[in-house]
C-alpha cells in the first residue's frame, strides 16, 4: 500500500451518524481481518470530513470511504493511506472477484526516467477524466533535463486493463504513453516513448 503526503484530522466531533450498508459491510470484515489494527469492533460509523468513517480508540486508527475508494488512518500506517477501490474489496468479501470496470477519472502524481539518457528524470502530475473507454485530460512534467515545467493535453484510450494516451508536449511533439492499473487501481504504470526526441523510457502514477 502506498503512503499519501498528506494529513487528514478526524475529529468526531465533527461527525454525524451514519448508516450504510455497503460501508458497514467493508469496515466489519476490516474489523474481522485485521483486529489487531481496527479495535474495538463494531464502532459507529460516521460521516467524518467527506469520509464514511469509523474510528477505532483502542488504536487509535480509521477506516474511511470516498469517493469509490478505501483510506485507512493512523500512525501505524504513517498518515493516510489509498488502498483500493471499494468494488475491489467487495468482490473479495462477497467471493465475486474483481469485476468492476477501470475508472481512471482523478489527480495522479508520480515520476519518470529516460532510459538513454539515465540522467534524466521527472516528476509527474496527471489530472484525468474517463468518459467510457474515452481518456481526456492535462499532464504536467518537471524534468531536470528540460529545466523546468512543460504541461500539455492528455488524449487516449482504454481497453481492457491497458491504457493508451498521448501527451502533446507542445504545438509541434507529443509523447506516447502506455501503461496498466495495478494494486488495485491505484498504481498505474508502463512506458514512454517520445520520438521527436528519440527517448523513451518508464513511469509511475499513484492516485492521489
Amino acid at each position: 500500500m502506498r503512503i499519501v503526503q498528506a494529513t487528514l484530522i478526524m475529529v468526531l466531533a465533527c461527525g454525524s451518524a451514519f448508516s450504510g450498508e455497503r460501508e458497514d459491510m467493508l469496515f466489519t470484515y476490516g474489523e474481522d481481518t485485521y483486529s489487531q489494527l481496527f479495535s474495538p469492533p463494531g464502532v459507529q460509523t460516521m460521516e467524518i470530513l467527506g469520509y464514511t468513517a469509523r474510528h477505532y480508540p483502542d488504536t487509535n486508527t480509521y477506516i474511511g470511504i470516498k469517493d469509490g475508494f478505501v483510506y485507512i488512518y493512523g500512525d501505524i500506517f504513517g498518515g493516510l493511506r489509498n488502498v483500493g477501490s471499494v468494488g475491489f474489496f467487495q468482490g473479495i468479501i462477497t467471493g465475486s472477484g474483481n469485476d468492476e470496470q477501470i475508472n481512471l477519472t482523478g489527480h495522479w502524481t508520480g515520476s519518470g526516467a529516460s532510459t538513454p539518457f539515465p540522467v534524466c528524470t521527472a516528476t509527474l502530475s496527471v489530472d484525468l477524466l474517463q468518459n467510457g473507454d474515452d481518456l481526456t485530460g492535462t499532464g504536467t512534467m518537471n524534468a531536470n533535463c528540460l529545466g523546468g515545467q512543460e504541461s500539455g493535453q492528455i488524449r487516449g484510450t482504454v481497453s481492457g486493463s491497458q491504457i493508451n494516451f498521448g501527451v502533446a508536449f507542445d504545438a509541434f511533439s507529443t509523447i506516447y504513453y502506455e501503461g496498466t492499473l495495478a494494486n488495485n487501481m491505484v498504481t498505474f504504470s508502463g512506458t514512454y516513448n517520445w520520438p521527436d526526441e528519440d527517448d523513451y523510457g518508464t513511469w509511475t502514477l499513484n492516485r492521489q
